[in-house]
């Protein structure tokens, strides 16, 4: 018997979750917009009526793909009506609304991150594991691409894709988070910067920008005391590099010597598929998300 469950919008990104939803569920889509080709639409009832769905007690898990202002108060309808919800991301609160889900909502609602359950990312914190390189010194990221996402901040959009990234390998809690306003930073072209510190060192620094007119860069560089890794989210082969090296002396100065490289091809796509199959199958930790979430919303 297949799942009944809502999937609230159907622009863009709504369309990329029906595809990974189609199969194996019956869903309700609540829209506002004319849907075309409808026949071609599996396993699929289309509502403009969004009580209709808050109504039905057979649909238990809700997934809210709306416009980013919208994000809080569509999910809060359904809280309340007693359903889960998965929020794409951001979900933007004010502390009055994260104190009511830390109170009354915390096992209900979970906000989409997919690059946590990315392949490269996990390959890269084995490798680390495996040549024992310990924690990275330093951590430099560049999110950057083109595109004009109407007046939503480059921190609102590329923001909970770094910080996600970066909490992968540093206890963000422990950390100084600054973001950054650039000369190139409105609400037309922005491009913006991340600084992350503790005891007035810098260990991390983010680059996100929305008006890079090259290819898409999703590249991340993590520094250690003997060794490098570079890893390209952008690629699907040759996207992980390690060298190792070691300090060799040469009359007054060192200079580092490579003891070996290393180069991995990891495939990493479907992430978001992984993100909704662990909601699906109740494979998630609400309170490590919404602490994350909690972080996140108040750096973007």
């Amino acid at each position: 018997m297949k799942n009944k469950i809502a999937l609230i919008g159907f622009g863009y990104w709504g369309k990329i979750y029906y595809k990974y939803l189609k199969n194996n569920n019956k869903i309700i889509v609540f829209t506002r917009s004319k849907i075309k080709n409808v026949t071609n639409l599996h396993n699929c009832e289309f509502t403009n009526k969004i009580s209709k769905i808050l109504k039905d007690k057979d649909i238990k898990k809700v997934f809210v793909i709306t416009p980013i202002n919208t994000h809080f108060q569509i999910s809060k309808k359904f809280l309340n009506a007693n359903k889960k919800v998965l929020c794409e991301k951001p979900l933007i609160l004010k502390q009055t609304e994260s104190n009511l889900i830390e109170k009354k909502f915390n096992n209900q609602i979970f906000v989409s991150y997919p690059y946590t359950y990315s392949r490269i990312l996990k390959k890269v914190k084995n490798i680390i594991r495996k040549h024992k390189l310990g924690i990275p010194k330093f951590i430099y990221v560049n999110f950057s691409q083109a595109g004009r996402f109407n007046k939503n901040s480059v921190y609102q959009l590329l923001g909970p894709h770094v910080l996600s990234i970066i909490s992968k390998f540093f206890n963000l809690d422990n950390y100084l988070i600054v973001k950054k306003k650039t000369n190139m930073f409105s609400y037309k072209n922005e491009t913006g910067i991340y600084e992350i510190s503790k005891n007035k060192k810098v260990f991390s620094e983010i680059i996100i920008s929305t008006n890079y007119l090259f290819d898409k860069k999703k590249e991340i560089i993590l520094f250690f005391e003997d060794a490098n890794i570079i890893c390209d989210l952008a690629k699907n082969k040759k996207n992980i590099i390690l060298k190792k090296y070691s300090r060799k002396k040469i009359k007054t100065y060192d200079y580092a010597n490579i003891k070996y490289e290393k180069i991995f091809s990891v495939e990493d796509k479907d992430n978001i598929k992984l993100v909704i199959n662990n909601f699906l199958k109740d494979k998630i930790i609400f309170k490590n998300n919404m602490k994350l979430t909690k972080l996140i919303n108040s750096k973007i």
